[in-house]
Parts: structure tokens; C-alpha cells; sequence
């Protein structure tokens, strides 16, 4: 379906699909304490996923009738709003790897104080503002934590996956691609509203094509860069669902909270339907308070593999 659908599959799956998984995996999170034995881990998320997205949805709020409020402050936000990303790994790695809770505010406290610094270095804006969030996280932790998984349980079926899922990207870079140019203006818009156009146009930057700034739909390589995007997305969305035997996490379902996810998601269908922008917008918060809420599983995640490995 990515290969032959890839900016529509991208388009659905994110904003249709994309919801369920992130209200699933918050509650199952939750219900393990973030797997540091600390709930209270939820208050720093909670916060820098409302910062990040905040420069995002007052930019749809009319404020001309503020009189005190600068629009250009908006524009400046973008600037520092990486720094949530980064400080919520510093403070997701502290939380795994440091006992004390005095030396995880230091770390915090350096954190944020070296978002002064590195806001200015392309290097940290894409790798830490755009690929963490995005595909590091949907493809590079994805594979982690299947290896982790595994390698630790010595499962063949579960090894071939990961293979499988290193293949991927590899076969779509290699195998040549029959471009579909049906591709209807009202799906061009949305992609470029949304500003989703970006990823394509940095991994341009990092795989070497581009200078980041250029993004053309019919161009195989970012025709290609989208197939791998959409595969991407869509796969981490469904290995979720279908992990329900090895993950478990439906059992932190009750009868009532399968109501609150299931009726949040489907208002979030009714905003997709009524006005797609408004939803992506509000759901980037969303989306990143799931991202910074698995951080420390994805740390944990590493080191169990590499442990696992050094064991093996």
C-alpha cells in the first residue's frame, strides 16, 4: 500500500489511526508507571508536549485583537521549541541510568540551559526537532524494541521480523518505483498545509540529495522517501495493535476506559473530517506526549539489547 498509495496511506494512517495508538499506549504506559516506578514521570511530558505544540495552535488563533501580543513571537518560538524534545530525552535517560534524583535535575537543569546553544546548529534542529519525534521514533525504536524482545526471548519468528523490517528500506531504495502521478490536488494541499512536505525534504538534506529546502512529489527519490515514510508509519501503528499477546497492553483496559479512549477517538475522526489542519494540529501534542511518555522504554529498550547481546 505505501508503494503504491504512499501520501494518501500517510494521510489516513496518521490522522485516522495514528490517535488510537497514541490513547492506547499513554494508558498502557501509565499503567506501568512508565516502567520507572514513577507516574508522577507524566508532569514533564505533559508540559513540554504543551509547549511544543503551542506555537502551532495559536498560529490558528486570530490574536489581532490583542493588542499587547507581537505575532513575530510566534515566529521566534519555533526557534526553541526543539529544546522540549531534547530536555525530555535528558530527562527520560536520567530517570533510567541515574540514581539520584539531585543528579537528574542537574541533567534537566544542563539541558535547557544548552538549548541556548545548540538552537543554533542545523545538526541538533534536524536530528533532535525532526527525525527524534518522526521516523527515529517510529522506525528506529520500533526495531529496538522488536529486537529487544527478540533476542531476549529467543523467538526465530520475531528475529526474521526485524530482518525483515532492515530489508524494507533497503528494497525500496533499490527496486525502481512506478510513480503515481493520480495524485489529486486536495491531497498536494493537504500535505503541504500540514507542512508533512518537510521530512521529505530534510531526509533529502541527510541522505545527501538535497540541501532541505526543495521537495517535488514526482521526483523518485522523494517519491521513494515517502513510500518508506508511510510504510514506516503505518507499520509501528499496526505492530502495536497486533502485539496484544506479547505486549498485553488491552489488559489496562477496563469497560470504561475502552469508552473514554474509544469516544476521544472518534471526535478526533469528527475534527479530521470537519477541518484535517485543526486535527493534525491538536494531535502533534498528542502525538508528542506519547513520543516523550515511551522515552524511558526506549532507553530501557537499549539497554536490555545491548545486554542481551553482550550475554548471547
Amino acid at each position: 500500500m505505501a508503494y503504491i498509495i504512499p501520501f494518501q496511506l500517510f494521510i489516513f494512517a496518521y490522522a485516522v489511526i495514528g490517535p488510537l495508538h497514541y490513547l492506547t499506549e499513554i494508558n498502557w504506559l501509565h499503567q506501568k508507571a512508565y516502567f520507572i516506578g514513577n507516574r508522577k514521570w507524566i508532569l514533564v511530558p505533559i508540559v513540554l508536549a504543551f509547549l511544543f505544540g503551542l506555537p502551532e495552535i495559536l498560529s490558528l488563533i486570530d490574536l489581532k485583537s490583542i493588542s499587547w501580543f507581537r505575532p513575530e513571537w510566534i515566529t521566534a518560538s519555533y526557534t526553541w521549541i526543539n529544546g522540549c524534545i531534547w530536555v525530555a530525552l535528558l530527562a527520560a535517560f536520567g530517570w533510567v541510568f541515574l540514581p539520584r534524583t539531585s543528579w537528574r535535575i542537574v541533567l534537566v537543569l544542563t539541558g535547557l540551559i544548552s538549548v541556548f546553544w545548540l538552537k543554533a546548529f542545523p545538526v541538533y534542529n534536524i536530528w533532535i526537532g525532526l527525525l527524534v519525534p518522526t521516523l527515529i521514533h517510529v522506525y528506529f525504536f520500533t526495531l529496538i524494541f522488536m529486537a529487544y524482545g527478540a533476542v531476549k526471548n529467543a523467538s526465530r519468528i520475531g528475529l526474521l521480523s526485524c530482518v525483515l523490517m532492515i530489508g524494507i528500506p533497503i528494497g525500496i531504495w533499490l527496486i525502481p518505483v512506478t510513480i503515481n502521478t493520480q495524485l489529486l490536488d486536495s491531497v498536494k494541499a493537504l500535505y503541504l498545509q500540514n507542512n508533512f512536505h518537510v521530512l521529505n525534504a530534510t531526509m533529502g538534506k541527510v541522505l545527501g540529495y538535497a540541501d532541505g529546502t526543495t521537495f517535488f512529489f514526482f521526483e523518485p527519490a522523494y517519491y521513494k522517501m515517502q513510500v518508506f515514510i508511510a510504510f514506516a508509519y503505518l507499520y509501528h501503528y499496526l505492530n502495536w495493535f497486533s502485539k496484544t499477546g506479547v505486549i498485553g497492553w488491552h489488559r489496562s483496559l477496563n469497560q470504561q476506559k475502552v469508552i473514554y479512549v474509544v469516544s476521544i477517538w472518534i471526535l478526533f475522526l469528527g475534527l479530521v473530517a470537519y477541518n484535517y489542519q485543526l486535527a493534525v494540529t491538536l494531535l502533534l501534542t498528542l502525538s508528542l506526549l506519547h513520543v516523550f511518555l515511551e522515552f524511558p522504554l526506549n532507553f530501557i529498550s537499549i539497554r536490555g539489547l545491548v545486554h542481551e547481546l553482550k550475554r548471547l
